[in-house]
């Protein structure tokens, strides 16, 4: 099962279309992430939209843009 889910992992990398796309997400997280802590918001609320971003990347990151 293991070397299932890590086959279709490799799989998925090697696909050229998907590495510009994680590059993508990426660069836009760490935009997410810095505007974030630049904000005027609360410590406790910064903590908790910092995890859902790093724990849920897209998610998070629309949640941020939608409604952070």
């Amino acid at each position: 099962m293991e070397t299932l889910l890590l086959a279709n992992l490799f799989d998925y990398l090697s696909n050229p279309l998907a590495s510009p796309l994680v590059l993508l997400l990426v660069i836009l997280d760490v935009v997410a992430l810095r505007n974030l802590w630049r904000s005027s918001r609360g410590d406790s609320s910064k903590i908790i939209w910092t995890l859902v971003i790093i724990l849920f990347p897209v998610g998070g990151l629309i949640a941020w843009w939608i409604f952070g």
